[in-house]
C-alpha cells in the first residue's frame, strides 16, 4: 500500500503511457468532486470509463504527492487485509493523518463482512478528517456508506460533446473528430474511445471479461450487439417479470445508448466482428434473464432482430455456426446447408458498411405484402385479399396494429377496446375470434397451417406468417439514415423512403391509437429525411438535397427543422424567391393550424435571405400580398 510520494503516485495505473496525462482533463467532473470535499466521493462506472484517471487528476490538482495514499483495492492483498482486520494497521497513522487523501482504487463488488469492514474503515478515515475517494464498478456501494456521499455514475463519466477532441474543417468551423467517423456524437462515448488505435479493442476485451449479471446489463449487451434501432427491438427480449429498468440501464451502462425519454437507442459502435464476438461470449449468460426458454430460441431471435433492423451482415455472422444453421433451417423449413436469409423482394440489400451487395439467388419471396402508408393494401400472391366492407375495415385495423407492433404478442382485450371502443367487453369476444379467424384464413396460403399466437388464445401476433410490409421497410431505411455520413448510403435510403412512404399511416381511419402511430411514423420519416438531407448538403450535392428537402416539406410544412433545411438549401442554390415562398407558406400553415408564428431561427434565416437579396441586387418573385402580410 504505497503512494506517499510523487513517484509512487505516478506509478498508479492512470500514469501509464496512453492512459494518464495523454487523456483530457475532466474539468466538468473535477468541479463535481470539489463541490463537497467533506463527503465520500464515489466514482462508479464500467471498465475503461476513466475512473482511475479522474481520481489521479483530482489527487494531483488538490494535494501535494506526500499527502496522497493510493490503495490498490483490486489487489488480492487488499482483500486479505480486509478479511483479517489488519487493514487499519496497513494504513498507518502517517497515511491517514488529517488533511490527506485516501483513494481506494478498483474496489470490487464486496459482500457481507468485507463490505461492512470497508464502510467502517471509510467512516474512521472520515472521522480523522481525511478525504476519502473510491473507484468501483459496484453501483450499490454508495448506498451503504453512512456518510455524505458525492457519486459520479457512468452517465456522467461518458465524454460530453465539449470534451470530444475537435479539429478545424474546411469551412473554418470546429467539428468533432467522431462526428464524421464511425461514431455519431449522439452516441455515448466512453473515454477509452480517445485511444483511436486500441480504444475499441480494449473496451471489447473489458466487456468480454464482464459476464452479464442482471436484466439491465443483459439489455446493455444486446444494445451493443444490435448497435441502434427502436428500443422495443431489445426490450422485446424480456417479459414482464424480467423487464429491465431503463433508468438503471441509462445511468449504469451509458454505452448502451438507452434513454427513458427516447424510443430509440444508439449504442457505442463496434465492428460486426466485435459485436458477434461479444454475443458469442455472453449469450448463455443473457438467456436466463430473457423471455426465451433456451439458447436456440434466443439466438434465432437475435438473427430475426438483425434482419428486422437491416443488419444482414451481422445476421450472416451469427449464422456461421453449424448448430445455429440447423436451428434456423428447422424454424424456416429449409434444408440444412441450403437455406437463405429472408430479404426484401428487390435484388439488393445494404451491407453493414453501406455497400450494396447482391442478394442470395435462393431468396425467399414472401407471398403476403401489407402496405399501410398512404393506403391499405393487403395482397397474397399479388391478389388483393381484403376488399371493401365493414368486416374488411376492421380486419385492416387489426392488421395495422399487428404490423406496427411487429413481433409482439398483443393482448386480445387491448385490440378489442380499439376495434370496438363503444361495445360491452363481454359481448365482443366472439366478434373478435370471428374476425381473427377471417384474417388468418385470407392471409394463409392454400394447403398451409394457419399462423397464430405462440403463447395463448388471449394474445395474437403475426408470428409464423411470411410477409413483408412497407412499415418495416421504411423503418429499416430510417435506421440506415440515423447518423449516416456516407452520401451513397443516404441517396439509396432516401430514394427507398420516397418510394415507400406514400402518405400517412392507414389514411382515412379515425382511431386514437392509429392517430398516435401515424404521428410517430411521420416524425420518424421526417427525422430520417432531415438526417439524409444534412449529409447531402455536407457532400455539396445541393440539387438532390433540395429534392428530398422539398419531399419532407410536402409531408409537414410546420415542422421547424424541415422548413429551415428546405429554406437553407434554396438559399445555397440562390433560389431566394423560393426560400421566401417557403417561409410564407410555413407561416400561413402555423397560423392556420396552431395560431402561432414561426421560430426565431426561421425569422433570422428569413432576414438573412432578404439581406442577401438586397446586397446582391437579385429580384424575388414572391407574391407581394403574402410577403407584406408577414412583415
Amino acid at each position: 500500500m504505497n503512494g506517499n510520494d510523487k513517484d509512487a503516485l505516478r506509478s498508479s495505473p492512470s500514469a501509464a503511457l496512453g492512459i494518464g496525462e495523454a487523456l483530457i482533463d475532466r474539468k466538468r467532473l473535477l468541479v463535481s468532486l470539489l463541490s463537497d470535499r467533506e463527503a465520500v466521493r464515489v466514482i462508479c462506472a464500467p471498465p475503461l470509463y476513466g475512473k482511475t484517471v479522474l481520481a489521479n487528476q483530482y489527487a494531483r490538482m488538490a494535494f501535494p504527492p506526500g499527502n496522497v495514499t493510493w490503495v490498490q483495492a483490486s489487489e488480492p492483498e487488499f482483500l486479505v487485509n480486509l478479511d483479517s482486520g489488519s487493514i487499519e494497521e496497513v494504513l498507518d497513522s502517517d497515511d491517514s493523518s488529517p488533511g490527506k487523501l485516501v483513494v481506494f482504487d478498483g474496489i470490487s463488488k464486496l459482500k457481507g463482512k468485507r463490505r461492512t469492514s470497508l464502510v467502517t474503515l471509510m467512516g474512521k478515515l472520515h472521522t480523522k478528517q481525511c478525504e476519502v475517494m473510491v473507484t468501483t464498478e459496484d453501483s450499490t456501494l454508495a448506498a451503504d456508506v453512512e456518510l455524505p456521499v458525492v457519486v459520479l455514475d457512468a452517465r456522467e463519466m461518458a465524454l460530453s460533446s465539449d470534451e470530444l477532441p475537435k479539429r478545424q474543417c474546411h469551412s473554418g468551423n470546429l467539428e468533432s473528430l467522431f462526428e464524421k467517423g464511425h461514431m455519431p456524437t449522439k452516441r455515448s462515448v466512453p473515454p477509452v474511445a480517445l485511444d483511436k488505435e486500441k480504444g475499441a479493442d480494449r473496451f471489447l476485451k473489458a466487456l468480454l471479461r464482464q459476464t452479464p449479471s442482471s436484466p439491465e446489463e443483459s439489455l446493455a449487451y444486446l444494445a451493443l450487439f444490435l448497435g441502434s434501432g427502436s428500443l422495443s427491438l431489445i426490450t422485446d427480449f424480456f417479459d414482464e417479470h424480467t423487464q429491465p429498468d431503463i433508468a438503471l440501464v441509462e445511468s449504469l451502462f451509458p454505452f448502451a445508448g438507452v434513454s427513458l425519454l427516447s424510443s430509440s437507442f444508439y449504442a457505442f459502435e463496434l465492428t460486426v466482428e466485435a459485436r458477434h464476438e461479444l454475443m458469442a461470449a455472453h449469450y448463455s449468460s443473457i438467456v436466463p434473464f430473457s423471455r426465451f426458454e433456451d439458447e436456440a430460441e434466443f439466438l434465432l431471435a437475435c438473427v430475426d432482430s438483425c434482419l428486422a433492423a437491416g443488419k444482414r451482415a451481422l445476421a450472416s455472422k451469427a449464422l456461421e455456426g453449424r448448430k445455429v444453421q440447423q436451428w434456423y433451417a428447422e424454424k424456416h423449413g429449409a434444408e440444412t446447408g441450403n437455406f437463405s436469409l429472408p430479404i426484401p423482394a428487390n435484388d439488393h440489400f445494404f451491407g453493414e458498411g453501406g455497400a450494396i451487395t447482391d442478394a442470395v439467388k435462393t431468396e425467399i419471396v414472401s407471398p403476403v405484402r401489407i402496405n399501410l402508408f398512404g393506403r391499405c393494401e393487403v395482397t397474397r400472391d399479388g391478389k388483393n385479399v381484403l376488399p371493401n366492407g365493414e368486416l374488411r375495415r376492421k380486419a385492416k385495423l387489426v392488421l395495422a396494429l399487428l404490423v406496427v407492433n411487429d413481433g409482439k404478442e398483443l393482448p386480445r382485450t387491448w385490440i378489442e377496446r380499439i376495434v370496438w371502443p363503444e361495445s360491452d367487453p363481454a359481448c365482443v369476444r366472439s366478434s373478435f375470434y370471428n374476425l381473427w379467424s377471417y384474417i388468418r384464413r385470407v392471409l394463409t396460403p392454400p394447403d398451409e397451417e394457419p399462423f397464430g399466437s405462440r403463447r395463448s388464445r388471449d394474445t395474437v401476433s403475426l408470428a409464423g406468417l411470411n410477409y413483408v410490409s412497407d412499415v418495416g421497410e421504411v423503418h429499416a431505411q430510417c435506421l440506415l439514415l440515423n447518423g449516416c455520413n456516407d452520401p451513397d448510403i443516404c441517396k439509396r435510403a432516401l430514394g427507398e423512403i420516397e418510394r415507400l412512404y406514400c402518405g400517412p399511416l392507414l389514411p382515412g381511419v379515425q382511431n386514437d391509437q392509429i392517430d398516435a402511430y401515424r404521428i410517430t411514423y411521420q416524425n420518424r420519416v421526417l427525422d430520417a429525411l432531415v438526417d439524409g438531407v444534412r449529409a447531402l448538403i455536407r457532400a455539396n450535392d445541393l440539387r438532390l438535397a433540395q429534392h428530398y428537402a422539398e419531399f419532407a416539406f410536402g409531408i409537414d410544412q410546420t415542422r421547424e427543422d424541415v422548413v429551415y433545411q428546405y429554406m437553407k438549401v434554396q438559399q445555397l442554390l440562390g433560389q431566394y424567391a423560393g426560400a421566401i415562398s417557403t417561409f410564407v407558406s410555413c407561416r400561413r400553415a402555423l397560423v392556420d393550424r396552431f395560431g402561432i408564428d414561426g421560430s426565431s431561427r426561421l425569422e433570422e434565416l428569413y432576414e438573412e435571405i432578404l439581406e442577401e437579396v438586397s446586397s446582391s441586387g437579385a429580384t424575388t418573385e414572391a407574391p407581394k400580398d403574402d410577403e407584406a402580410s408577414w412583415r
